[in-house]
């Protein structure tokens, strides 16, 4: 995961002016990456651009923490599921009977859990949004 997280990193840093090399290492949990300028270029500058080039990494490293996380409680509501079905089959329901009511039952925990994700996602988008408007406005 980490390497994938580096990835939209490298590729924005791939576009700035006046990287003589780029070095990375992606290990569990964490990336590093090394950027080397030529000697012409204004160090400030140079700061400047890795800095555009993060916050504008930030938007698919975002998205693919949610898309992890959606992948996450799908399969946790999977797995739950059929845990549901296997313990109303072991009383003595059918197979059909027994997922049926797993699906009644898990319906609203699922629902609650996607609701709660969605609107996290869409929390983050406003304050993403809005963060910089009023960065403009500022005194």
């Amino acid at each position: 995961m980490a390497a994938s997280v580096a990835t939209p990193l490298e590729q924005q840093f791939s576009s700035i002016a006046g990287i003589s090399s780029m070095n990375s290492t992606s290990s569990l949990g964490q990336s590093q990456i090394t950027l080397q300028f030529d000697l012409s270029r204004d160090i400030d500058g140079a700061a400047q651009d890795v800095q555009a080039a993060i916050a504008a990494a930030a938007r698919h490293i975002y998205a693919f923490v949610g898309i992890i996380l959606l992948i996450g409680i799908v399969k946790k509501n999977g797995m739950m599921m059929i845990d549901f079905a296997v313990e109303a089959r072991k009383e003595g329901k059918s197979a059909h009977d027994a997922i049926y009511e797993a699906c009644l039952v898990r319906f609203r925990p699922i629902m609650m859990t996607t609701m709660a994700a969605l609107m996290e996602r869409c929390r983050s988008l406003l304050v993403w949004v809005l963060e910089p408007m009023s960065a403009d406005h500022s005194v």
